[in-house]
């Protein structure tokens, strides 16, 4: 006789007031897997990912949170505004490590591998923070065709993917 599949059950999340925009987990870590989610209500929250307990919101932004990213292990988390900025946290305790200004806002974040923060938006640039040195100057690229929406790193931290807001295609 086949097993019968164990029956999946969604979990339900409450506690953002407008929609949520980002969802991301981090790798799995020996506390388990954690989820960060990000939403108009500009409150990026950080919950356990199996439960959906709540463990904390990051509180600092000035308006819509478009983008949130745990790094692999879990312990920092990148969130990315309408405030025109780009903020790094300690997803342990909330506190704010890092606050990088942009001149527009802020619609993607990714973490490399090594902890490299890339960021991008509505000005059409993607840049690239080393937050061991938060003060350095970042790395700019070259500016797009259109808002960046979406970041990916891939192979390694080689290759960062991006998509456009207002062109087809990746680039």
């Amino acid at each position: 006789m086949a097993s019968v599949p164990a029956k999946k059950v969604p979990i339900v999340c409450h506690g953002h007031s407008r929609p949520i925009v980002d969802v991301n987990y981090c790798n799995i870590t020996p506390d388990g897997y954690f989820l960060a989610s990000a939403s108009k209500d500009g409150q990026p929250m950080l919950r356990h990912g199996e439960s959906g307990d709540w463990y904390g919101t990051f509180s600092g932004h000035k308006g819509a949170v478009w983008s949130c990213t745990l790094n692999r292990p879990g312990l920092l988390c990148a969130t990315g505004s309408a405030d025109f900025s780009a903020r790094v946290w300690d997803a342990c305790t909330g506190t704010q490590l890092h606050e990088f200004a942009h001149n527009h806002i802020v619609r993607g974040t990714a973490w490399s591998p090594d902890n490299k923060l890339a960021t991008g938006g509505m000005e059409k640039f993607i840049r690239i923070f080393d937050v061991a040195q938060p003060e350095a100057p970042p790395t700019t690229l070259p500016k797009a065709e259109g808002g960046i929406r979406n970041l990916v790193w891939l192979q390694g931290g080689n290759l960062l993917l991006c998509s456009l807001s207002d062109k087809p295609g990746i680039k």
